[in-house]
């Protein structure tokens, strides 16, 4: 089947509006990317990959430090039927003590996920290649380096849909997993971001979040392919100089996480200027404390839209309102293009306000979830989602009347006191309001008695 995220590019860059616009944007060196361009990029990584004989689902690992050249291989894999393993390149370019574990944990991925090769822009990656005993592809900002692909030997494993990009869990037990999610899936929470953010050709959002995970990808990189709206991107989040960035660039919406806001909140706050281009900052991917959250805006004068999301979800599964009246500070907000519900341990959905484990299911949630099978024909799949179709997110959280949801906590971090459930966030959220606290973490310590 045709990739759809070949033919939005297409779309965008054969458009005479929108082919000389600028789409994605470097937040260091200036350097800007029109959709003319990435229509290039990607009619280049297109060509490269049939001139190497890689058939649509052949994974295909990324290591890429520089933001424009990740986007360029990430739209033009996709666009090809690639199955994409997105690594973290500062960890496989460490030069510190833990380097060895670092490029060995890198190598044992790229052969429990049968990898055929690493593109690649620095000598982490290539290193990692070298270990796992694949080749290292080069690239540059327009497309594959001067040596192209090297041709795939042999019958490469195909044990995921074309165009599917799989990103490992943090694996705090066992081997890290791996979460397949197929370009409908990626599309469809891109379209739900786009819908309820208002994004268009008139916006522009600021992103200094990892572009190997989900949050970058959908929210940032792909949000804007389908909205036709531009993405500034860092390689990593650079305080000094923040707010310049942001006024030079033209930034309507901050793509940002509750560590960022809480540096800038104690920072120094942008220009009236930019306070009023930048509709809203967007917090995910962590809690955020209504502390903060406050401190933020005071300081500041920029409006956060607190939201929720996971990597099984192809990214967001809550946001609250954008009208500002509709916001409730300690909420994630509304499910927004999926359905979510609060069951007991019985797997029951629980009254309005009511503590329970939180489950999800749409069309951006993954079906199943693979997992290492420690041999070169890749992982073995194992179903993500109950009998009913929903899948368990592992949070414990509540919903009101109107559907705000609120979240607990994770569901292994419960304490649990003499029979009586305390929620982490409760005491931490109770901790920070104190002028004296900075930062706080609650955690349960086993007693005799309780």
């Amino acid at each position: 089947m045709p990739s759809k995220i070949a033919a939005l590019v297409r779309t965008r860059a054969r458009s005479a509006e929108e082919a000389g616009r600028p789409a994605y944007l470097d937040a260091q060196s200036g350097a800007a990317r029109t959709w003319g361009e990435v229509g290039r990029a990607v009619e280049a990584w297109q060509a490269a990959t049939r001139d190497a004989g890689l058939a649509p689902g052949t994974p295909v690992a990324t290591a890429i430090t520089e933001p424009l050249a990740f986007i360029g291989a990430y739209l033009g894999l996709l666009s090809a039927g690639a199955v994409i393993l997105t690594l973290d390149p500062f960890t496989t370019s460490t030069r510190d003590a833990g380097e060895a574990a670092a490029l060995a944990e890198a190598a044992a991925a790229l052969t429990e996920f049968a990898a055929v090769g690493v593109v690649t822009d620095n000598d982490g990656g290539r290193r990692a290649a070298l270990e796992a005993g694949i080749p290292a592809w080069d690239l540059t900002v327009s497309g594959p380096g001067a040596e192209g692909l090297g041709a795939v030997t042999g019958e490469p494993a195909r044990w995921a849909e074309p165009s599917t990009v799989v990103l490992r869990t943090s694996g705090s037990t066992g081997r890290p997993k791996g979460v397949p999610l197929q370009e409908r899936h990626l599309l469809h929470n891109a379209g739900a971001v786009v819908t309820h953010h208002r994004l268009g050709p008139g916006e522009r959002m600021h992103s200094a979040l990892p572009l190997f995970h989900i949050n970058a990808q959908v929210t940032g990189v792909l949000s804007a392919l389908v909205a036709g709206s531009s993405l500034v991107v860092a390689d990593r989040f650079h305080r000094n100089g923040f707010w310049d960035v942001l006024e030079t660039c033209e930034v309507t919406v901050l793509n940002a996480v509750p560590a960022i806001l809480t540096l800038l909140a104690d920072g120094t706050p942008p220009s009236e200027r930019v306070a009023r281009r930048v509709r809203f900052a967007r917090s995910a991917s962590a809690p955020l404390p209504v502390p903060t959250l406050k401190s933020f805006e005071e300081r500041c004068g920029i409006g956060v839209l607190e939201t929720y999301g996971m990597t099984e979800a192809a990214g967001q599964i809550c946001a609250n309102p954008l009208a500002p009246e509709r916001r409730r500070p300690g909420s994630v907000g509304l499910p927004v293009g999926i359905e979510l519900r609060v069951v007991d341990e019985g797997g029951r959905p629980v009254p309005a306000g009511e503590a329970g484990g939180v489950e999800i299911r749409g069309a951006s949630v993954t079906t199943a979830y693979v997992v290492p099978a420690g041999s070169g024909a890749g992982p073995h799949r194992r179903m993500a989602r109950n009998g009913s179709g929903w899948l368990p997110t592992g949070d414990v959280g509540s919903a009101d009347r109107d559907g705000y949801v609120v979240l607990l906590g994770r569901g292994d971090g419960v304490i649990n006191r003499g029979g009586e459930k305390v929620y982490p966030r409760e005491v931490e959220e109770v901790l920070l309001g104190h002028a004296g606290v900075a930062a706080a973490a609650v955690v349960g310590e086993p007693d005799p008695v309780l």
